[in-house]
C-alpha cells in the first residue's frame, strides 16, 4: 500500500458487515484519537477523513488564517463594521446599507394621493389601470 507520507503510521483494514473500520492502535497515537473520543467523519476528494473535533477546528483557523486577506482580525474587522453600522443607524443614516436610500426615491412614495392612488389622480387607480391593460 503507497502512502504520501511513509513515515507516519498507515495499516490496511477492512469494513465489517456493519461497515464498521477499527482504526488500529498505532494510527488513533498519530492522530491523537484516544478511546472514547468523539470523531468527525467527511469524505475529502475521495477519501475518508477521521479526525477530532479539535482537530478539525485547528484546521479550519489554519485555512482562514491563510486565507485571510484584511488587516487585522477578521473578528476586529466584523465589530469595526457594526460599531460604524450601529452609529450610522443610530443618527439616522441608513447610507450605504444595500443603498437602501436609492431604491426607487422612497420618499416620492408620500406623493401618493389617497390609498390605492399612484399617479395622484384619485379617479385612476391601479385597478382601473389594470383594467385598461386588458381592454
Amino acid at each position: 500500500m503507497t502512502h504520501p507520507d511513509d513515515m507516519s503510521p498507515h495499516a490496511e483494514v477492512a469494513v465489517n458487515n456493519q461497515g464498521r473500520v477499527t482504526i488500529p492502535a498505532q494510527v488513533r497515537r498519530a492522530a491523537g484519537i484516544e478511546p472514547g473520543d468523539s470523531v468527525v467523519v467527511h469524505v475529502e476528494d475521495g477519501r475518508v477523513v477521521i479526525e477530532t473535533r479539535a482537530r478539525l477546528a485547528a484546521r479550519v483557523r489554519r485555512d482562514i488564517a491563510r486565507d485571510w486577506e484584511g488587516v487585522g482580525s477578521v473578528v476586529d474587522e466584523l465589530a469595526t463594521e457594526r460599531r460604524a453600522a450601529a452609529r450610522a443607524e443610530a443618527a439616522g443614516d441608513v447610507g450605504d446599507v444595500g443603498d437602501v436610500g436609492d431604491v426607487g426615491d422612497v420618499g416620492e412614495v408620500g406623493d401618493v394621493g389617497e390609498v390605492g392612488d399612484v399617479d395622484g389622480d384619485p379617479e385612476n387607480t391601479p385597478a382601473d389601470e389594470a383594467e385598461d391593460e386588458v381592454r
